[in-house]
Parts: structure tokens; C-alpha cells; sequence
């Protein structure tokens, strides 16, 4: 009997069977992504605190956004932001799939 090899989810290092990013749509199936919100970008949406916007990753998402809310992109550019759970610093090209969910988080300063 050959033990049988199993191949690992690149992103989670799960197996497939557990693995939720590979159960999920992939990113060039461009879907509406629910967005949310942070206190200190609430001036630039009139009040919005969540929002749906077509993507297929990061990148078009913050397209996206900056054309329906003017100016909210610089502050979102210093935000760390949350996608289906997972914290990136750097999402630039990070895929958004039809059914995600992207929290934008306010980045800790102080001394």
C-alpha cells in the first residue's frame, strides 16, 4: 500500500476538504462585495456604514469606492483591511469574491 499524497491549500495550508478558501468562488467570477465601514471614513460616505460594491479584487474594490465617495480612498490607503476574516497590511491584489465581506480597521497609533 503507497501512501497517497495530499495537496495543500497554498493560502491556508489546509486540505482542500477544510480548506475555505478553496470552497469559495473565484476571484474572476466579479461579484458585489459587502464593505464596512470604520468611524474615521463615516464623513466621507454622508453616513454609510456599509456598503455593496462590484469587484474582483482589492484593487477594483478601491476603484470602485473612491468614484462613489470622493476622497474616501487616501483614508482608506492607510486603513489595514479584513477580507473574508483574514488581516492584510498590503491587499493590493488580493482577490474579493462575489460573496465576501471586506472590513476596512483604523491602524493603531500612539506611543
Amino acid at each position: 500500500h503507497v501512501p497517497r499524497l495530499v495537496s495543500w491549500c497554498q493560502t491556508c495550508r489546509y486540505r482542500p476538504r477544510v480548506c475555505w478558501q478553496q470552497s469559495k468562488p473565484r476571484a474572476d467570477q466579479s461579484g458585489v462585495a459587502r464593505v464596512f465601514f470604520p468611524d474615521n471614513v463615516l464623513p466621507y460616505t454622508a453616513g454609510v456604514r456599509e456598503a455593496s460594491v462590484p469587484a474582483g479584487n482589492y484593487r477594483e474594490l478601491l476603484v470602485a469606492l473612491e468614484d462613489r465617495y470622493p476622497g474616501i480612498r487616501e483614508k482608506l490607503d492607510k486603513a489595514s483591511v479584513a477580507i473574508d476574516g483574514q488581516i492584510y497590511q498590503d491587499a493590493f491584489l488580493e482577490p474579493v469574491a462575489s460573496d465576501s465581506e471586506v472590513h476596512f480597521l483604523p491602524r493603531i497609533e500612539g506611543g
